[in-house]
């Protein structure tokens, strides 16, 4: 008698190297009529509501991999182990979508599919389901040609499973889950700031009400494999902005005591994992547009920090997290970017400061000698 393939999964939302995991606890139950159940357990949802849509936060639990659509998986049974390159292969799986409740604690496909006797099944994943993948699970050539969506509120994360190769049906009996570990495959970006003052405290209030970078890569291919890498397509032309007013950035002041976050909990980019340095053409930059009002927090200037470059760390990578702090430092006004340590960081770890900061109000005398032009 066939067993059902897979009575559950246990999905790990993990980065490629590994070192940081969050279990998704699947049941290993079966319903009575043999169809597949999946029952994961994990911590609560996070996603936010733009324009009448949901955007999924950092897919780090069941719950915001559910909001994305769930994730789409391939099933490949093959006679021999998959390194030997078997000569038969068939997708009993391919690329089916499974799809978890809003809590990610119930998880189901339509027509679940049986544990083909005495052969191997190896299985491919991504998530979101929605987005698109090419090639041939039986070739083992799948792939992913990712185009960021242009609107920071649109973005979502992106996640590879690790292949999972030569399993077995008599594995997997008595409900025992397969597992899945997925890896982030893209960078995401976050925005802080602060006043540095040497008397701890400063008269002004200084609000960050636009961010921009500019000259990024928006699309690249990669295989559903990990260490994830990826092959850039394009030009280097991308643009995102983050503003106040759509939302984008939070309604703060800076302050001098600690770093405040410039965006909303789940406000993060999520960008094409990219060098940002290039052998040709324009360098990516980051602007800055700053409110800066009097001690009252009236009569309100706008004040545009030139475009400077990102050079600081010289690389996003996948599946590591990045931090521009932009810091407000007296009537200095300047771009400079930093590691806040070496790039062998944890998974969503990295940290990179930028400093534009503030131009001296009312003397535009000063403030043209130091951008060579008047303001």
């Amino acid at each position: 008698m066939k067993k059902i393939l897979a009575t559950a999964f246990l999905v790990a939302l993990s980065t490629q190297s590994c070192t940081q995991e969050t279990t998704l606890k699947a049941g290993d139950d079966t319903a009575a009529d043999g169809r597949l159940v999946f029952s994961t357990s994990l911590d609560h949802d996070k996603t936010r509501g733009t324009g009448g849509q949901t955007r999924s936060a950092a897919m780090t639990d069941a719950a915001a991999m559910a909001s994305a659509g769930g994730f789409k998986v391939w099933a490949v049974s093959h006679d021999e182990p998959w390194a030997e390159t078997p000569d038969t292969k068939t997708a009993i799986l391919d690329g089916v979508t499974v799809t978890g409740n809003q809590s990610g604690t119930v998880w189901s496909y339509d027509d679940p599919v049986e544990w083909p006797d005495g052969r191997y099944v190896s299985f491919f994943a991504i998530a979101p389901a929605s987005v698109a993948v090419d090639g041939s699970a039986t070739a083992g050539t799948l792939s992913t040609s990712y185009t960021v969506d242009p609107d920071p509120a649109d973005q979502t994360d992106l996640v590879f499973a690790h292949p999972v190769y030569d399993r077995t049906g008599s594995t997997y009996s008595a409900g025992r889950p397969l597992t899945l570990n997925f890896g982030h495959a893209l960078s995401r970006i976050v925005f802080t700031g602060i006043i540095l003052n040497e008397s701890g405290s400063d008269p002004r209030t200084v609000k960050v009400t636009g961010i921009t970078l500019d000259g990024l890569y928006d699309s690249g291919t990669a295989d559903l494999d990990v260490p994830i890498e990826w092959t850039l397509s394009g030009t280097a032309s991308a643009s995102y902005s983050l503003s106040r007013g759509e939302g984008e950035l939070v309604d703060v002041a800076l302050s001098t005591a600690a770093p405040v976050s410039l965006i909303p909990s789940d406000g993060y980019l999520f960008l094409v994992p990219q060098s940002l340095e290039r052998a040709a053409g324009a360098e990516p930059t980051m602007s800055v547009t700053l409110e800066i009002s009097d001690q009252e927090g009236l009569n309100p200037q706008t004040i545009v920090a030139p475009a400077r470059s990102l050079f600081s760390p010289s690389e996003w990578l996948a599946g590591k997290s990045y931090e521009y702090r932009v810091i407000v430092d007296g009537d200095d006004v300047r771009i400079v970017g930093a590691a806040m340590a070496d790039l062998t960081l944890e998974p969503w770890k990295v940290s990179v400061y930028i400093n534009p900061v503030v131009m001296v109000q009312g003397n535009p005398d000063k403030n043209a000698a130091k951008f060579g032009a008047a303001i």
